[in-house]
């Protein structure tokens, strides 16, 4: 709901950050999610695990795409 950039703890999950942005938006495709890791290709949540428990580092980014439904 609220994209930038938000200063968090290290070790924070990715759902506990977009708790911290607002939440989704209802066009948000969670399946998609991307993350941006210093010295590393974007990697995609799916490949990780899930949002849920993905966890981000210092410096990390992620990018939740829009659902065109």
């Amino acid at each position: 709901m609220k994209p930038g950039e938000y200063e968090v703890e290290n070790g924070i999950t990715l759902l506990a950050v977009l708790a911290v942005a607002g939440g989704p938006t209802e066009y948000a495709d969670l399946k998609s999610i991307k993350i941006s890791r210093t010295g590393q290709e974007d990697q995609a949540v799916a490949e990780m695990s899930t949002f849920e428990d993905a966890i981000l580092s210092d410096g990390d980014g992620y990018v939740v795409a829009q659902s065109f439904r």
